[in-house]
């Protein structure tokens, strides 16, 4: 065993050098994500993925340094011997070889979208804002509707910003897909000021990458008197 392990030692310690800088990859994203989340829905689901990536970083550090002593033990007479009874069990104990293939392409295929009756980027029956509809002009408190579901259903986030400007606050986040429902049960919108809004759904899959985000531009009015 420890031959075929000195024969294919290149191979298997690109294959783990590799998975190292995608487990540090999805680290740093996290992290990221936990820095910006702002409700304690966000930051949970960002810890946790945090919390798996260094684990798996760890188990993948520890293959490779027990793949590089015992091939490069070979030769150290008796001292091989515990090192080739480790060497067998060591990549059913990490989880590497099943679990690279898997990050290597962890962006989920996207799902087409289409421009529907004045919206950006939804995907009908998946990621839509049915309520308030594109150029609809609000004020008060309101409801926002629509739906937010996938086979493989993380989270969804429903956002807004001033249109031109590029930084979207969370206005309610939730783990229970919709379908034609409710997604925002009371949104005051009289604590904004007047004018153009972007309001956009995002709906997050278990893996935590995020589809394109469904848009609607509407106007918030000023409250009456």
């Amino acid at each position: 065993m420890l031959s075929w392990f000195a024969r294919y030692e290149r191979v298997l310690v690109l294959f783990l050098l590799i998975g190292l800088l995608l487990f540090a990859r999805r680290a740093w994203l996290a992290w990221q994500d936990l820095q910006e989340a702002v409700f304690q829905l966000e930051r949970e689901y960002a810890q946790e993925r945090l919390r798996q990536s260094l684990w798996a970083l760890f188990l993948s550090l520890v293959a490779l340094v027990v793949l590089l002593v015992g091939v490069h033990g070979l030769g150290t007479g008796s001292a091989s011997a515990p090192v080739a009874a480790s060497l067998p069990d060591e990549p059913a104990a990490t989880g590497t070889p099943g679990e690279a293939p898997a990050l290597a392409t962890p962006t989920p295929t996207p799902l087409p979208t289409v421009a529907v009756e004045g919206r950006e980027g939804c995907i009908p029956d998946k990621v839509m804002i049915t309520d308030p509809g594109p150029g609809s002009t609000v004020s008060g408190e309101i409801q926002i509707k629509g739906t937010a579901w996938l086979e493989n259903f993380g989270f969804y986030k429903v956002e807004f910003a001033p249109v031109g400007q590029s930084l979207f606050l969370t206005i309610e986040a939730d783990r229970v897909p919709k379908v034609n429902d409710v997604l925002v049960e009371a949104w005051d919108t009289t604590t904004l000021p007047p004018g153009d809004y972007v309001l956009q759904l995002v709906v997050v899959d278990n893996t935590g990458q995020a589809l394109s985000p469904c848009r609607v531009r509407f106007t918030i009015a000023p409250a009456e008197e």
